[in-house]
């Protein structure tokens, strides 16, 4: 009788080793790609294998109770590997949540307040001086006093008049090296220090500072180096789905 229940732990430890093998090791290296970790071998998630000579010959010779207690430990090393390596993918999915929901990745004006992007990222000609220079962001042409948007999640790290040309000014730290910058502001509603959602109105369009009309001067900074915010923009986001957010965040 003990040999027989021996025998249906046995069956039962086999088939969870299976089960670790072809799902969950599999799931988990999956997850890993996603996360962008380095995968484990299968090497080591089996956590070794073989035995001394003598042991291999006692389980060549059918010892159920060798082969239980040798799949047992092996069991045992094998789910503390996976839970470790669980524990390391749930941190890494909440910090990557985090950058996600920080990405400076919606546009700063409304779809429904935009007139036109009247100039993008890139070298143009000064509107005032008329030489050629780099134009650091994006301008978004908008009446006076439309909102502006937070295009991430952060904190603000600058509220005041620029003396760079930007007039009334807000710098956002995205943290993960991310930054954006908010021109020409007509007011700003957020001070310093605060913690801002994606979404929120931290200001509305103006002409501050050197601008020839009304409009939202707009940049994204990574790593202190101004970047194409047009790299950054989710392009799938609907209409529908940015007024959710802009009312989640208010």
């Amino acid at each position: 009788m003990l040999n027989r229940q021996m025998q249906v732990l046995y069956n039962k430890g086999r088939q969870f080793s299976t089960s670790l093998r072809n799902d969950l090791f599999r799931k988990d290296n999956h997850y890993r790609t996603i996360l962008q970790i380095d995968t484990l071998s299968y090497a080591y998630r089996l956590a070794g294998s073989g035995g001394s000579a003598a042991a291999d010959g006692i389980s060549l010779n059918n010892d159920l109770t060798y082969q239980l207690d040798n799949l047992i430990n092996k069991l045992d090393q094998q789910l503390k590997i996976q839970s470790g390596s669980f524990d390391n993918l749930y941190k890494k999915a909440l910090e990557h949540s985090t950058q996600l929901v920080n990405l400076p990745a919606i546009q700063p004006v409304s779809q429904n307040d935009l007139i036109m992007i009247s100039s993008h990222f890139g070298v143009r000609s000064d509107p005032f001086f008329f030489f050629e220079q780099l134009h650091n962001g994006l301008d978004f042409v908008a009446p006076m006093g439309k909102n502006v948007h937070a295009t991430g999640s952060g904190t603000v790290t600058f509220v005041q008049y620029s003396r760079t040309g930007y007039g009334n000014e807000i710098v956002l730290d995205h943290m993960f090296g991310f930054g954006s910058r908010y021109g020409h502001l007509d007011t700003i509603l957020v001070k310093n220090g605060e913690k801002v959602m994606r979404g929120q109105v931290i200001g509305t369009v103006g002409q501050t500072g050197r601008a020839t009309g009304p409009h939202l001067h707009y940049e994204v900074m990574f790593e202190n180096k101004a970047v194409n915010p047009s790299f950054y923009f989710d392009s799938s986001l609907t209409r529908e789905e940015y007024a959710q957010i802009i009312k989640k965040a208010n």
